[in-house]
Parts: structure tokens; C-alpha cells; sequence
């Protein structure tokens, strides 16, 4: 004969672990998740910053770098905030090779910033002429003029 309190379900405490074991799961799941979405993010910003470091070249070229030593430039949504320091000029050196022109190498700093979360800082340099206005041609120095 059979016990009238024996049955063959699962008992409160047996659901319990079994409840506890599949939230310790999913939890786990949804951690995975949440790194994978970060990760696909960070890889698709990396793959997309060669792009964008070639569109600010490109827009640098425009800038007279003489008169404007920083900015801010938008590209792919994407907020780049720039300087340029002078790191060597032509009018510092002993012997000019181009009198009539100032030549100067910039060192160019480049903040990336997706809204207000700086992505990345980039450092370059660049090169730049423009003509001296000091500069007097011999032929009309041998004049007075």
C-alpha cells in the first residue's frame, strides 16, 4: 500500500535550487551578452578610426595652420578637438635653406570624443610653408629697396 503523503512531483525546495541554478545561468548569459555588445562597439570604432583619421588629414590641409592652432572638427558623429604646437620653425635655425619661406613641423594633438567620452587621443605631425614677409629678394636689397 502507498504512503497518502508520498507523491511524485517535485518538492518546494527541490523547484528552489532548480530556480536558483537557472537565475545563476542566466545571469552569467546576460553578463556574456552585455561584454559582447561592448566589445562589437570598441572593435567597430577601432576599424572605423583609420577612416576618420584620414577625413581629418584631409580637412587639417584646409586649415591655415599659420593663423589657427586648434579646433574642433565633426566627423561620423564623432566630435574631434585638435591643437597644433610649433615644433620646429625655419626663422629659429642658423641657416635657412628657403629664405622666402617659413617653414615649421607641427606636433598635431587630436582628442576623439563620442558625445562627452573621450575615445581616443592621437598624435601626429605635419608640415607647413608660408611666404616670410620679412624676406627681401637680394636683387632688390642690392637697392635699398
Amino acid at each position: 500500500m502507498r504512503n497518502p503523503y508520498f507523491s511524485r512531483g517535485f518538492t518546494l525546495i527541490e523547484a528552489l535550487v532548480a530556480l536558483v541554478i537557472l537565475s545563476l545561468f542566466f545571469t552569467a548569459v546576460w553578463e556574456w551578452f552585455g561584454t559582447a555588445t561592448k566589445s562589437t562597439t570598441s572593435i567597430e570604432r577601432s576599424v572605423a578610426m583609420p577612416g576618420i583619421y584620414e577625413q581629418f588629414k584631409n580637412r587639417l590641409a584646409l586649415v591655415n595652420l599659420k593663423d589657427v592652432r586648434q579646433g574642433q572638427m565633426t566627423i561620423d558623429d564623432l566630435r574631434l578637438e585638435w591643437r597644433a604646437d610649433v615644433a620646429r620653425i625655419s626663422t629659429d635655425e642658423y641657416y635657412r635653406r628657403q629664405p622666402a619661406w617659413i617653414v615649421a613641423l607641427f606636433d598635431i594633438s587630436i582628442n576623439v570624443y563620442d558625445q562627452n567620452t573621450l575615445i581616443t587621443d592621437i598624435q601626429t605631425k605635419t608640415v607647413r610653408q608660408w611666404r616670410d614677409p620679412n624676406y627681401v629678394p637680394q636683387e632688390l636689397s642690392e637697392f635699398g629697396l
